[in-house]
């Protein structure tokens, strides 16, 4: 009777633990590798989300998307300017102070579909992966009105313009493996490392973005400026990466 009641018992969970969902989301570090590595010293920092379908019922195959982004190098610099008024005999009655803060980002963006085959046990559960994808990397520039006399809510962002210097596509593909623990009811503590292997893209290395000189041009009539001028080479390579990635799933 026991050995019946225990193989029932097993059975319900394999069944359930075939069945469900996983909804991920955790804290993610991405280290270039090969040529990638050779071109930039550059690790990035960020977050990843992922969802697994289950192909079936007592199938322990999984259908997913995952995303995520890193953040591989940043820089900033303040811009402080006099906006002056000058009376029509060519006299400054006036100066109106203007504080800007300038902010480069450079950041690796990458989105996946994949085939996920999990072993079905009930408090550890390791598992293996495919992907198919795309990695997309940028720098971009944002620049925020940090002047005294700002009327925006201090509580606010005060960003007033923002564009990309650079942007590029990869097609990308790779496996990965990982460990999901059971926590307590339908959470679980994923651990995770995927290895991406990504085509040529052009971008910007941390180191790059550090030399730049930025200077405003055309301002409009208000003192806000159109544009953030900057001038550099870009590095073309290969994008492959590894990356590794901690945390939490929930089951449904």
């Amino acid at each position: 009777m026991k050995k019946i009641f225990f193989t029932i018992c097993s059975l319900w969970i394999l069944n359930n633990t075939y069945a469900q969902t996983h909804l991920g989301i955790g804290f993610q570090m991405i280290f270039p590798t090969e040529a990638y590595r050779e071109a930039t010293n550059d690790v990035g920092v960020g977050g990843g989300f992922n969802i697994w379908v289950p192909f079936a019922r007592e199938v322990p195959v999984f259908f997913g998307l995952d995303f995520g982004y890193s953040l591989m190098g940043t820089n900033e610099r303040r811009i402080n300017e006099n906006a002056n008024i000058i009376a029509s005999n060519g006299q400054v009655i006036g100066t109106i102070p203007i504080n800007y803060r300038i902010r480069t980002n450079n950041n690796f963006l990458h989105t996946h579909a994949g085939i996920r085959v999990k072993a079905p046990l009930p408090m550890v559960q390791p598992y293996a992966e495919g992907l198919i994808g795309f990695n997309y990397l940028y720098t971009r520039t944002k620049i925020f009105d940090e002047s005294p006399n700002n009327s925006a809510d201090p509580d606010q962002d005060t960003q007033i313009t923002a564009s990309n210097q650079l942007s590029d596509f990869a097609f990308s593909y790779g496996a990965g493996g990982g460990v999901m623990l059971k926590l307590g009811g339908n959470i679980g503590l994923d651990l995770r490392v995927v290895y991406l292997i990504g085509n040529d893209a052009d971008y910007y290395r941390d180191e790059d973005i550090e030399q730049w000189e930025i200077t405003l041009s055309n301002p409009n009539p208000n003192g806000v400026p159109q544009e953030a001028e900057v001038e550099d080479s870009f590095t073309t390579s290969a994008t492959n990466v590894f990356y590794a990635n901690l945390g939490l799933v929930i089951a449904f």
